[in-house]
């Protein structure tokens, strides 16, 4: 089973990753986190991230979850 995050998830392209993966069977979200800092869970438990945010937030972050050899989507 795939372990996996979503940052960003309480907007519109989040929120339906969330939908889609909570019903997938090879897949368990470990982490969430929304624009205003609260997050659930740890990014250390992902193997793959959903990244559902602005760009200047993706510049800030998406470098971390690559040197940590997280694989990383782009929504």
């Amino acid at each position: 089973m795939r372990r996996v995050g979503i940052e960003g998830y309480t907007g519109m392209v989040g929120s339906e990753i969330d939908r889609v993966l909570e019903n997938h069977p090879g897949v368990e979200v470990v982490y969430r986190s929304r624009s205003e800092g609260r997050k659930e869970g740890s990014l250390d438990d992902c193997e793959l991230v959903f990244h559902a945010v602005n760009d200047e937030n993706a510049l800030k972050v998406v470098p971390m979850l690559l040197d940590d050899r997280k694989i990383v989507i782009d929504a």
